[in-house]
């Protein structure tokens, strides 16, 4: 009987075991982490249009808003606003299923003398950020699952931050909004693209791993009742 409890504890603490945390870490200084630049304007990419594209790694990044966006020439790896408006949302994602990054890098600019605050939502690979349009103009942030946020004040001139993940996590997609219309998200570098469905947490095993596991911790349960029964003298048996 103690062997079967025993691996029963044994089974709950593996299943509890699974639960992942977001291990998501925000920064405001620049060049913590030095991943490459998206980089844009490339053939087949799209631009002029509410969501634009750019690749780094070999992996595709859809970038969106309720604005149309522009990925202007020039090295900056950068995007600004079609109009004179700016944005102020801004959603970047892999644009295939299965495929997450582990950092993220930008420098976010405003107009002159003026103020204001972004707020960044970042979602794990566990995470999602619901099945509404992520850059929708108004309403709360929907996500679900791992997903950590944080804000900070937007002044003049550089506005960096960086987002990377930790304890082996990877990211979904990172979400941007702001207070005050964005000039313009330049410096954008993203880094660790994984494509694949790669899980980094410790995955819930397989219902079959589970059977196999139990029986080999029920088969090692007899076998020592059995060494501890055979060690037993059998007048103290009887």
């Amino acid at each position: 009987m103690r062997q079967k409890i025993a691996v029963g504890v044994f089974m709950m603490a593996l299943f509890g075991a699974s639960e992942a945390r977001a291990g998501i870490v925000f920064g405001l200084e620049q060049g913590a982490f030095q991943p490459p630049n998206l980089l844009f304007n490339l053939p087949g990419l799209l631009d002029n249009a509410a969501t634009v594209q750019g690749v780094v790694d070999g992996t595709l990044y859809n970038i969106s808003s309720d604005e149309v966006l522009l990925t202007p020439s020039g090295g900056q790896a950068r995007v600004t606003a079609a109009d004179t408006n700016g944005f102020d949302l801004l959603f970047l994602s892999p644009t295939q299923p299965n495929t997450f990054f582990s950092q993220f890098e930008a420098n976010l600019h405003i107009a002159a003398n003026t103020s204001g605050a972004a707020t960044i939502v970042a979602c794990n690979q566990l995470g999602s950020f619901g099945a509404t349009a992520p850059f929708a103009p108004s309403g709360p942030i929907v996500d679900n699952g791992p997903c950590e946020s944080f804000s900070f004040n937007l002044g003049n001139g550089q506005n960096f931050f960086t987002v990377a993940t930790v304890d082996g996590q990877l990211l979904r997609g990172i979400r941007i909004e702001t207070t005050t219309p964005l000039t313009e998200a330049l410096q954008i570098r993203v880094g660790g693209s994984v494509a694949g469905g790669g899980n980094p947490v410790t995955a819930v095993p397989e219902p079959g791993s589970l059977i196999l596991l139990g029986g080999g911790l029920l088969a090692g349960a007899r076998a020592f009742r059995k060494r501890r029964m055979q060690s037993i003298p059998r007048n103290a048996a009887e």
